[in-house]
């Protein structure tokens, strides 16, 4: 999912704990983190089709990989052991407005729906990445299986939880590299100017849309009921606070 420190998370795991595979990170090949934080890999499904795939992934204890619900359940629904996945979450408005300075979209408030408020929605989540998110994941049912559990957890704001929450299951390194976090693309965000803050009638209509309509609702939907669960793996991190 974009602007959720995904690629973050993997590089960093991938520096400094054993057995991690992902297509922005890999335990193995520590050259990997650091190509691939700057270059999207556009094949990564590509690789599902060549047959020693299964067999390297089973030597993994983290994946990270930009794959569609049906390959998750082809690589690990046979496992001998249950896989966690774990998916970041972050506030639909927050989450919509950093896509929008992703693409230097300035949102603004005024107008119509139809002639402004929507297409500007539109521009912002981006048409083609939509549908390829989209196709990612259609449902939670498509991850149902007996061997897989979906989790979630809060993204970007959890960050150092999320990396505290898998040092206590991942390997360290003997020698672990520091992973610095690169700055995001697109220009500083200055929430303070961002008008959705301010106008509430204009940010419920987008919420609504963002959950009900649009190419991401399935994901958002599935966060909305997530975050405070059972399955919220941040969640006492949260009631301790």
């Amino acid at each position: 999912m974009p602007r959720t420190a995904g690629s973050d998370f993997n590089a960093l795991l991938a520096l400094r704990y054993e057995g991690v595979c992902g297509n922005k990170g890999n335990s193995n090949r520590s050259s990997l983190a650091k190509k691939n934080s700057t270059k999207r890999n556009r094949n990564v499904n590509k690789i599902m089709k060549k047959d020693y795939v299964l067999a390297t992934f089973k030597k993994c204890n983290y994946v990270a990989m930009e794959w569609s619900s049906r390959y998750w359940v082809k690589v690990f629904g046979q496992e001998d052991r249950p896989l966690e996945l774990h998916l970041p979450c972050r506030d639909p408005l927050d989450h919509f407005l950093s896509m929008c300075n992703l693409r230097a979209v300035n949102f603004t408030c005024d107008g119509s729906w139809d002639h402004s408020i929507r297409p500007q929605i539109e521009r912002c989540l981006g048409k083609w990445g939509g549908k390829i998110f989209a196709a990612r994941f259609t449902s939670t049912k498509a991850f149902e299986h007996p061997n897989i559990n979906l989790k979630c957890f809060h993204s970007p704001e959890g960050f150092n939880g999320y990396v505290d929450y898998m040092e206590a299951r991942l390997r360290k390194k003997p020698v672990a590299r520091e992973y610095v976090r690169h700055a995001r693309k697109g220009l500083p965000r200055n929430k303070a100017k961002e008008c959705l803050w301010k106008r509430k009638a204009q940010a419920l209509l987008v919420q609504n849309f963002l959950v009900k309509k649009s190419l991401y609702s399935n994901y958002f939907q599935f966060c909305d009921k997530c975050l405070g669960s059972e399955n919220d793996l941040l969640a006492d991190n949260l009631l301790k606070k």
